[in-house]
């Protein structure tokens, strides 16, 4: 079966070509072939219809891109290197070409043909220079389309203008393709319908640009799709946007739902070395707006000043553990008046911004390689192990009250589950008047609230201030667990 992520690298790859034209008299025609080496790490097997080579230049005709199974094509009518008198080749392609996937993972897909996408472009120039073994793309483009056709219940429509890109491929016992790229505006548009039940998206991002380093992967196997990756290369990409706006509307027996997302700017960026996966990203004056009025829900708002986070995973590390990262960061969050008034419509509550932010580390280490990796429902442990997690922050600041959690724990793993040991300590303030509140709204019932103040007495001391508790929790390797001192299990 066909899935999704084939039509996004199998769409990536192709994009990539024509917008960095990254992969053809005898050196045109080697060109062509090293260019067409980047769909080994697809899904896509290559035939060629009609090869001319004739002198100065080489043309292949009636390209085919497919699937092993069928289930997606690509076909480009022509391709062409040319040698340039000056010295260098100059690549182009067809103004237009064809795209073909299944969708029968989507919903009620049996009832829908294929979906069909057509690609085109205006202003598209690839200066080739190098030699076998070392081959620069410089491309730029006015705009290049992919809009889908026909009707197979989903449809598609994106536009990248005013691009520029520079690919560098390099051969050898390690082949690496690395360069830089930069696009004026994304435009999308996508939606599907499936019996009388609408989703709509669109998004606009103005001025993406980023830089790659990735590595060739093996040669692409349908059966086994990870055979070919190997966690010990080096593998960066990191892409920067201005503004964001991204939208959606999905239709509901009872009327529409939209929502809208919006950011001033956004960095991103994710790098592979040495087994340890990094993934790193930020955004400033992220807004979202929900609109579900045909549910009975009112308008609503939310706002964060900037976002931070990080995570860092090893990957296949088998002989040892390897340190893993989390970090989230939210500053300034404030939800509009519609949103606290959903549950304090009185306003007794505080409306001050909420911050909230996490940072912890730890030991990970894999126990089977991703390719090895089966769902068996009677063999549930999970492929990696944590051996200890360092908690440096887990900070809530919200309607009032103030949460600060640091702390340390060891995991054994002789067993599944594994046993933990360790302490946390917890810093609690206004979570006294916070209880006070939620009870006089209705939030909280007086009951409930007694037996919440009568645990805390358990679990909390008081700290150095009104309204303030701590709590030293410890967790012994036999599962006993105490709160300053208390066992409680």
């Amino acid at each position: 079966m066909f899935q999704p992520r084939i039509i996004f690298a199998s769409t990536f790859a192709l994009t990539s070509a024509m917008g960095a034209m990254a992969m053809s008299e005898e050196q045109a025609t080697k060109i062509l072939e090293e260019y067409f080496d980047i769909f080994k790490s697809t899904p896509l097997v290559l035939s060629v219809g009609n090869k001319d080579d004739a002198s100065g230049h080489s043309q292949w005709d009636n390209i085919v891109l497919k699937t092993e199974d069928g289930d997606g094509e690509i076909t480009i009518p022509w391709m062409r290197v040319e040698k340039k008198l000056l010295g260098g080749h100059v690549l182009t392609i067809a103004p237009e070409m064809t795209m073909a996937f299944d969708v029968s993972t989507f919903p009620d897909a049996d009832k829908f043909p294929k979906m069909e996408l057509v690609m085109t472009h205006e202003g598209l120039q690839t200066q080739v220079k190098g030699n076998e073994g070392a081959r620069s793309f410089e491309s730029s483009f006015e705009n290049i389309a992919i809009k889908s056709v026909g009707d197979s219940g989903f449809n598609m429509d994106m536009v990248m203008r005013n691009g520029t890109s520079t690919t560098n491929l390099i051969a050898g016992d390690a082949p690496r393709s690395n360069g830089d790229f930069s696009f004026g505006e994304i435009d999308i548009t996508y939606g599907f319908k499936i019996e009388d039940q609408t989703t709509q998206a669109s998004s606009n991002t103005k001025n993406v640009s980023g830089d790659f380093d990735i590595p060739v992967f093996g040669d692409f196997t349908g059966e086994n799709p990870l055979a070919g990756f190997d966690a010990s290369e080096t593998f960066s990409l990191t892409y920067k946007t201005d503004a964001i706006v991204s939208s959606s509307s999905a239709t509901s027996p009872m009327g529409p739902v939209n929502v809208e997302v919006r950011a001033d700017n956004s960095n991103t960026a994710f790098t592979l070395s040495d087994h340890i996966a990094n993934m790193t990203s930020d955004g400033t004056n992220i807004s979202y707006k929900f609109d579900g009025m045909s549910l009975g829900m009112p308008p609503m708002d939310a706002v964060i000043g900037d976002m931070v986070s990080v995570i860092q995973i090893p990957i296949e590390n088998l002989d040892g553990a390897k340190p893993a990262k989390l970090k989230l960061a939210l500053n300034q969050l404030t939800l509009s008046d519609n949103v606290w008034g959903m549950f304090d419509p009185s306003a007794k509550l505080p409306r001050d911004p909420i911050t909230l932010d996490i940072d912890a580390q730890g030991d990970m280490r894999w126990t089977k390689k991703i390719a090895d990796i089966a769902a068996d429902p009677a063999n549930p442990e999970p492929p990696v192990q944590m051996e200890n997690v360092q908690v440096n922050a887990l900070n809530l600041n919200a309607a009032g009250a103030q949460l600060a959690t640091t702390g340390a724990l060891l995991f054994h793993n002789a067993q599944f589950p594994p046993q933990v040991e360790g302490s946390m300590n917890v810093d609690l303030k206004g979570a006294q008047g916070l209880l006070k509140k939620l009870t006089e709204i209705g939030l909280v019932p007086a009951q409930n609230a007694m037996m919440i103040q009568g645990m805390s007495a358990m679990f909390f001391r008081p700290g150095g201030g009104d309204d303030h508790l701590t709590s030293e929790i410890k967790l012994s390797k036999d599962g006993g667990i105490t709160a300053n001192g208390m066992p409680i299990k």
